[in-house]
C-alpha cells in the first residue's frame, strides 16, 4: 500500500522526484498489441543485476500495473487509497 501511494504521490506532483530515468509508459503503438494496457501501464526494465531487480523502481511496476484504471486515474490522494483499499479487500475475498 505505501509503495503504490508513494509512486501515485510522485507521478502526480505531490513529491518533486525525478523518476523519468527509471520509469517508462507504454507507447501507443506498444499498448495496441498488448492486451488489458493503457496510458498509465509500466513498462518493465530488465534488471542485470539484483540491486535493480529488487529496487523500489523495479517492483512498483507490478503493483502498479495491477491497479484498475480508475484507480490509477483517482483526482486525489484520499479517492486514491479508497480504491486501492477496495481493490486490496476485493482479491482477497
Amino acid at each position: 500500500m505505501f509503495d503504490v501511494l508513494f509512486f501515485y504521490r510522485v507521478l502526480n506532483g505531490y513529491i518533486n522526484i525525478d523518476i523519468s530515468p527509471f520509469i517508462q509508459f507504454y507507447s501507443h503503438s506498444e499498448r495496441y498489441s498488448l492486451r488489458d494496457s493503457d496510458e498509465l501501464t509500466v513498462k518493465k526494465n530488465y534488471a542485470r543485476t539484483d540491486n535493480f531487480k529488487f529496487s523500489f523502481f523495479n517492483r512498483i511496476v507490478d503493483m502498479w500495473n495491477v491497479l484498475p484504471l480508475s484507480v490509477r486515474q483517482a483526482s486525489s490522494i484520499s479517492s486514491f487509497k479508497k480504491g486501492v483499499r477496495d481493490f486490496l479487500s476485493s482479491r482477497n475475498e
